[in-house]
């Protein structure tokens, strides 16, 4: 049974709108947060399907939907590509593109696997895959070195991963919100998720109102979500819709990958690779931004170029709510871009 909430975004024909975004578009199909108003003028937007080498089941493969933003004839500019978290698409950074576009920087956004129209993968996911997943994006369009990757939960965690298999390929990670290690509890706590996905008609729909309430708890910037998911103050959540409307599937093919990673048994303190470790004060109740704290104090006794930044009253995903603060930490630790 389709739940009002999900009806209601078809009201009029108009689910499949496309909402102000700082380039001319082609085709939206996914949701898109609330865009800031800068205009941009004069960019390139390309739309690619990137197949996954090796993933090939009887010819046809895993593939990542990918999008880059560039101005003409500056392609030389420094790049910047986003890895987005669990239960998200690449629209989760649609608000805080525009701010680096008109830094100087050109842009990759891709779905990870089995999420926005990414394919869903044969197998479950590792982090180390994940990682590799950057780097088949950076090789499809031939940029053989980025800026930084942005990452937020598992986008950062990939992110990690990908510094430590591809040492000298990006000149700064961001990572946001995640562990170097998965936690003892994690292969119980996900199993129980998706449990809760896959016992119902409704089953994500009940966990967008868990996850939205884990990611922005008690005394977080962004609004707090209603646990009756058709209630009326839940139906323009963007953050619920990209949680809702993930696959299933995707969704467990995914969240396996952090059921039992470890960096810091790949080789994590050994990256040289200038990172910043950045937590919402909120997360976790304060946890991850411990957690990360002592992880910067860990790596940078081993010789990593690495630093720390907490982003007050934000929860799970900073960018979402407590925008501006987070844009300001960023802003501190990657130069200007070119034109």
């Amino acid at each position: 049974m389709v739940s009002r909430f999900l009806v209601a975004l078809d009201v009029a024909g108009k689910s499949n709108d496309i909402v102000p975004w700082p380039v001319d578009r082609e085709e939206v199909r996914s949701v898109i947060m609330p865009s800031i108003a800068i205009k941009q003028t004069n960019l390139i937007h390309s739309q690619h399907t990137i197949p996954i080498p090796g993933s090939d089941v009887h010819g046809i493969p895993t593939t990542l939907y990918a999008v880059k933003l560039t101005k003409p004839s500056l392609d030389q500019r420094p790049w910047l590509i986003f890895a987005n978290s669990l239960l998200t698409n690449m629209s989760l950074w649609s608000s805080v593109t525009p701010v680096f576009i008109s830094r100087g920087y050109n842009i990759i956004l891709f779905d990870q696997r089995g999420h926005g129209q990414s394919s869903i993968p044969l197998s479950d996911c590792t982090m180390p895959e994940l990682g590799r997943d950057i780097a088949h994006v950076l090789d499809y369009f031939k940029t053989q070195m980025v800026e930084a990757i942005i990452g937020v939960s598992q986008g950062a965690a990939s992110a990690l991963s990908f510094s430590i298999q591809y040492p000298g390929r990006a000149e700064k990670i961001i990572a946001c919100d995640t562990q170097a290690k998965a936690p003892e509890s994690n292969k119980q706590a996900w199993d129980d998720r998706i449990k809760l996905a896959k016992n119902s008609d409704d089953g994500m729909e009940r966990l967008a109102i868990v996850t939205a309430q884990r990611w922005f708890p008690a005394g977080s910037v962004y609004h707090s979500v209603d646990p009756d998911f058709n209630a009326d103050g839940n139906h323009d959540n963007p953050v619920l819709k990209m949680i809702a409307t993930t696959p299933c599937q995707g969704f467990e093919r995914s969240a396996r990958a952090l059921q039992t990673y470890d960096l810091l048994a790949d080789g994590l303190l050994q990256s040289k690779t200038k990172t910043l470790l950045v937590a919402g004060e909120k997360d976790g109740g304060g946890m991850i931004s411990k957690a990360l704290q002592q992880l910067t104090e860990s790596w940078a006794k081993a010789g990593g170029n690495v630093r720390f930044a907490e982003v007050k009253g934000a929860g799970h995903l900073p960018m979402v709510g407590t925008m501006k603060q987070w844009i300001q930490v960023i802003e501190g630790f990657l130069p200007e871009g070119g034109d």
